[in-house]
């Protein structure tokens, strides 16, 4: 079985960069068979369950506010699922253990889910979820929205409307790194290079804290970008 951080990076790689499946399995070592199967699943095979899960006491997710509204994961950013939350928001959460480490992004400072991280948990269903109830600042899952509506403009050339949602990502909340990159992306794409710069450069900042190995990557990413730029 490969390794969490190592099956985070692929997915990265592939589905964050955009970076084709032939170039990521040269660069990791794999075959582009194996690089296929890593992107089907949200989390490692070998940490599904094997066995179908059993039922918490209190019944089908009783009294945890089931339906609930979604929050942004890796997942409905990498299937294009537009995800838009407030600020703010109160009552109950719930997060799956694998979403709030934060690999399937690539770092913990790429997840939306870092107030989570720091929080304790009022209750865990089947060892796997983890039930969280107050008052949370997920202003870091707002911007992700309009970084994603951002990302998408961009990629069908929708230069004003790319340029307006990632401009209110970074208002919301300019830790967003993912909301810096395409500012600064949809930026260059517009000729302003002084502009792109400047984001490229806070993205670089942020990247200077991440785990070393997603540290070395987004490093190598947001240089090649700068040079890119006249300025």
């Amino acid at each position: 079985m490969f390794q969490v951080e190592i099956y985070g990076r692929v997915r990265r790689a592939v589905r964050v960069e955009g970076r084709s499946q032939r170039a990521v399995a040269k660069e990791f070592g794999l075959s582009r068979e194996t690089v296929r199967k890593m992107l089907q699943y949200a989390v490692p095979p070998g940490y599904q369950r094997q066995q179908p899960v059993k039922r918490p006491k209190l019944g089908p997710w009783i009294g945890y506010g089931i339906p609930c509204r979604q929050l942004p994961t890796a997942d409905s950013m990498w299937t294009q699922q537009q995800v838009d939350v407030p600020t703010r928001i109160s009552g109950t959460v719930l997060v799956s253990a694998s979403t709030l480490t934060g690999y399937e992004f690539g770092s913990v400072l790429l997840s939306p889910f870092q107030p989570f991280m720091h929080e304790r948990p009022l209750d865990t269903i089947d060892d796997g979820v983890f039930v969280y109830s107050g008052t949370f600042n997920t202003s870091l899952a707002s911007a992700f929205g309009y970084y994603t509506r951002a990302a998408d403009a961009l990629a069908n050339k929708q230069l004003d409307a790319a340029l307006n949602a990632a401009e209110q990502a970074v208002a919301i909340n300019p830790n967003l790194m993912q909301g810096q990159v395409v500012l600064g992306d949809t930026l260059a794409a517009l000729h302003r290079d002084q502009e792109s710069a400047d984001a490229y450069d806070k993205a670089l900042a942020i990247a200077q804290r991440m785990e070393p190995s997603a540290k070395a990557d987004w490093t190598a990413t947001l240089n090649t970008k700068l040079a890119a730029l006249h300025v």
